[in-house]
């Protein structure tokens, strides 16, 4: 499998490269090494891009990126429904849950994640790091 994406974050990449990923081509370098991607993952080789250490950055929240391996399942569901543009009422009726069980977890998740106490900082944080689409497609 090759990932082709614009995505240059050294937590996706090494997500990708865990999840068994055999390539991972950056969309601005593509027309110059697609062929040389192809031919690797052809005779069962993992092909990155060599241009991808040079490119690869850290984000904005890059630590705390990883702390989502400390939030529960609660708390990633509902990392996961503000990623979808839930806000707290709405993720309430979701969930079953009273829209102050729904704040409390907020908390909990900044907290976890050492996140600044900011407005819609859940929000900001999805959005810089490209959580959004890392929960659509089920790597957290």
């Amino acid at each position: 499998m090759i990932v082709y994406t614009m995505h240059n974050e050294k937590f996706i990449y090494e997500k990708a490269k865990t999840l068994g990923v055999n390539g991972y081509l950056l969309k601005e370098f593509a027309l110059e090494e697609i062929a040389v991607c192809i031919e690797k993952i052809l005779k069962n080789e993992n092909w990155f891009s060599p241009r991808l250490e040079e490119k690869t950055v850290e984000g904005k929240y890059e630590k705390e990126v990883h702390n989502i391996a400390l939030l529960s399942s609660s708390e990633k569901k509902i990392l996961s429904l503000i990623s979808s543009d839930f806000n707290t009422k709405n993720i309430a009726k979701e969930l079953f849950i009273s829209e102050k069980t729904v704040e409390n977890h907020r908390s909990n998740i900044i907290r976890k994640l050492q996140l600044p106490n900011e407005n819609n900082i859940l929000s900001k944080f999805i959005y810089q790091q490209k959580i959004l689409e890392l929960f659509k497609n089920n790597l957290i």
